[in-house]
């Protein structure tokens, strides 16, 4: 009986084990992937993307299904407007297509117009979210049409270019994840070259392709399914005083005067087909883990 009382003799945890009865619980070191959660894992080019910003993140997102706060708001948040003007562009190249056609409008003075006829039609959809707030959306509709008078100009410093595809749905195996990725636009230039073009409304960081971790998975996925000539940015943004688009391709004669190759001898890349197997071992990396 002695014994039984010895617990307080002693305050150390090593003691304390020898007269008290614990509890256990083994938890699993992994949580267990099956093949069918594989094949339903959604999120496109952000489940790499998270995996290389950090894995906890993908972790919590695409395993645990977890979701932000959303916080209410009374205005189009950063989301929604880069959203309108990703719409606003997709239908106005549904209805011009080609460089000639964009230089005809300007010549016609019809540009202005049509620019404003696509943003109010990309701007319908996202009305419900306002309720009550017209002139909110009649603020975004002039920053829109304004933004992209200004964009139409650095597209006709461009050579000449048809727009073949908007909004392109593909799907892609990497590692044994299963993604829909959608590309923003393929243009057709100089002798047939295919261009992907991403749409961007804030920071681009070119470097990011080129780290020892592939830091901006969306384009160079896009890249080992397609085969393209180049992959650019466009940076649709207010203030832009550059050339619009920046972009590395197989060679200076895809889109003159744009490229940016020379960061690709960060890498240790002799050519363009050296670079897309780089990628794609990195990106196979980032589904492995």
């Amino acid at each position: 009986n002695q014994l039984d009382h010895r617990i307080d003799i002693s305050h150390r945890v090593k003691d304390q084990l020898l007269y008290r009865m614990l509890e256990t619980w083994e938890d699993p070191s992994i949580l267990a992937l099956v093949p069918d959660e594989l094949r339903t894992m959604r999120g496109g080019y952000q489940i790499l993307k998270n995996q290389s910003d950090c894995p906890f993140r993908a972790f919590a997102k695409h395993r645990l299904h977890t979701r932000a706060l959303e916080i209410p708001e009374i205005d189009f948040d950063h989301a929604e407007r880069g959203s309108i003007v990703h719409k606003a562009l997709e239908i106005f190249w549904s209805k011009v297509h080609a460089s000639v056609n964009l230089r005809q409008l300007k010549e016609n003075g019809q540009l202005t117009q049509t620019i404003k006829d696509c943003v109010r039609s990309a701007i319908t959809g996202f009305h419900g979210k306002l309720i009550d707030q017209k002139q909110f959306s009649k603020l975004e509709s002039l920053r829109v049409e304004n933004l992209l008078l200004d964009w139409s100009e650095k597209e006709l410093l461009r050579p000449d270019f048809e727009v073949i595809h908007t909004e392109k749905v593909e799907h892609i195996s990497i590692a044994g994840l299963d993604m829909k990725i959608r590309v923003d636009r393929i243009d057709k230039g100089i002798n047939d070259c295919l261009i992907l073009i991403d749409y961007k409304t804030g920071t681009i960081k070119l470097n990011e392709w080129f780290e020892e971790r592939l830091q901006d998975p969306q384009l160079p996925l896009y890249a080992i399914k397609l085969s393209p000539d180049a992959i650019a940015f466009a940076e649709v943004k207010k203030g832009n005083t550059g050339k619009g688009f920046k972009l590395i391709a197989r060679d200076d004669a895809v889109m003159p005067g744009y490229n940016d190759n020379k960061l690709i001898s960060k890498t240790g890349c002799q050519d363009w087909k050296s670079l897309l197997t780089r990628w794609e071992t990195q990106l196979i990396s980032l589904g492995n883990e």
